[in-house]
């Protein structure tokens, strides 16, 4: 294998059913209509969890291909062009002053008018089945293979939730319950991470359409993630520390939510990953939230048809308030002040799924979890985030 490419170094990281009326009335309330979540089932974006993260499709063929993020440039400043070559990685760089720091894999060397750096190609990862791994134009791996697994190792899901209970209390507004949760030890990484709550996930018994169900919404902390992007984006950490933006097409590639659920006795009946936007032909922008049956969305406990609906906070921004906006989100500050343009532009990231109330049996349902929090690119530098319960502020 021998590739060449030139890139800048900087972030290399890419990254439900709109029209759902009623947001206005309660935020936390049902739909009025339900959503109908489409998409090809032999092109269906599986993401599975497992040591590290991999983002998984079933070709129509069968096979499976996975893609893992793993940025290999030298960082630094400087635009640098690179070859992959018999297992080692050469970038030159004509502009770059001084060897990058932080990542001391790389050997570097003044050569005329270049830095030289070089380092040894990570090794394809272990496990998952039959698997043919090559690193992509942006040196990250691309796997294809028979394997029902991403290549990283076993994604399984936890067969009981997380030992500590979350704490629960009154959901602002109406009945409910409302849990936080954190990571077991901060992250060291080069944005800012939030004091408090990193995910929050809000629960409520509901009625839609005649039919009983448990409605959840996790949110996530505006500091890993927001609907900011384009000219307007807050600042986004690459993790080597180097700022950049976020943009429209990072919110649509990678980015979801997998939520945990079980019944009062413990058994896990739901493991979903909800889409969060993806391009679709059934709305005016052009764009939708696929819930569990299309883009990032998939079904790895239970059923599709459990799911009554799904919808996300830029679905609803782009379908519900119709802010068509793919390129530039509006303008704010720091604060998140809203835009007299665009007044009910939603800058959190959420994500709402209705289940069938029926899934949890006679007893109802027990816990709604979450294991990680996931964007792609995030705010601090890191991804992808394994979380646990925290007492809410």
């Amino acid at each position: 294998m021998n590739r060449i490419w030139t890139f800048v170094a900087a972030s290399l990281l890419v990254g439900c059913g709109g029209g759902l009326p009623g947001l206005d009335d309660d935020p936390y309330g049902d739909p009025a209509d339900p959503v109908i979540c489409v998409g090809d089932p032999d092109s269906n974006i599986v993401c599975k969890k497992s040591s590290e993260f991999w983002d998984c499709t079933t070709m129509p063929n069968g096979d499976v291909k996975c893609t893992h993020e793993q940025p290999q440039s030298p960082g630094g400043s400087g635009t640098w062009s690179c070859e992959e070559s018999g297992g080692t990685i050469t970038c030159k760089s004509k502009d770059a002053s001084a060897p990058p720091s932080g990542d001391t894999d790389w050997t570097c060397t003044q050569e005329g008018e270049d830095l030289v750096c070089t380092k040894d190609a990570p090794p394809p990862p272990p496990g998952g089945g039959s698997w043919d791994c090559t690193l992509d134009s942006e040196l990250n791996w691309s796997c294809t293979g028979t394997g029902t697994a991403p290549p990283g190792g076993s994604t399984t899901p936890p067969t009981t939730p997380p030992t500590t209970t979350p704490p629960t209390g009154d959901m602002p507004p109406g009945s409910g319950t409302y849990d936080c949760f954190r990571p077991g030890t901060t992250p060291d990484t080069p944005g800012a991470t939030p004091d408090g709550a990193w995910a929050t996930i809000v629960t409520k018994k509901v009625s839609l359409n005649g039919t009983e169900a448990l409605y959840v919404r996790v949110t996530f902390n505006k500091l890993f993630v927001d609907n900011t992007y384009g000219k307007n984006s807050t600042p986004y950490y690459n993790p080597a520390g180097k700022q950049g933006s976020h943009e429209f097409a990072q919110l649509v590639e990678s980015d979801k939510a997998e939520v945990y659920m079980t019944n009062a006795k413990g058994d896990l009946v739901g493991h979903y990953a909800v889409d969060y936007i993806s391009p679709s032909s059934k709305t005016k922008s052009g764009y939708d939230c696929l819930g569990v049956s299309g883009g990032e969305g998939a079904v790895n406990v239970g059923s599709a048809s459990d799911v009554l609906a799904a919808r996300s906070s830029l679905d609803v921004n782009l379908n519900d308030y119709g802010y068509q906006l793919t390129v530039d989100s509006p303008a704010t500050d720091a604060s998140y002040t809203p835009n007299p343009q665009y007044p009910k532009w939603i800058f959190e990231v959420w994500y709402e799924v209705w289940v069938k109330w029926s899934v949890f049996g006679s007893n109802g349902p027990g816990k709604v979890y979450i294991t990680g929090i996931h964007a792609s690119p995030s705010r601090i530098g890191q991804n992808s985030i394994e979380i646990v319960p925290t007492p809410c502020p």
